[in-house]
C-alpha cells in the first residue's frame, strides 16, 4: 500500500543522498572509506594497501566520516 511506497521512497532518497555525499569526498577519502567499510579492511591493512602512513589513513577516514555525517544531517 501507500505505507510501503512511502518507505521505498524514503530509502531511495536516503540512498541518493548518500551517493551524492560520497561522490563529494576527495578520491583519497572515498578510497579509504571503501576499503574500510565495503572491503572491511583494518586501518593497518589500508595503510599497507595504499602505502599511506597509518596516521594518514586515520585522517582520511575521520574526515570522510565527518563530511558524510554533516551532509546527511541536512
Amino acid at each position: 500500500g501507500i505505507e510501503n511506497y512511502s518507505r521505498h521512497l524514503s530509502r531511495r532518497e536516503a540512498g541518493s543522498r548518500l551517493h551524492v555525499a560520497v561522490q563529494a569526498l576527495s578520491p583519497a577519502e572515498r578510497w579509504a572509506l571503501g576499503l574500510a567499510y565495503w572491503r572491511e579492511q583494518s586501518h593497518a591493512e589500508i595503510a599497507t594497501a595504499t602505502g599511506w602512513p597509518l596516521g594518514t589513513v586515520k585522517s582520511h577516514l575521520l574526515r570522510a566520516q565527518h563530511k558524510l555525517r554533516e551532509a546527511l544531517s541536512r
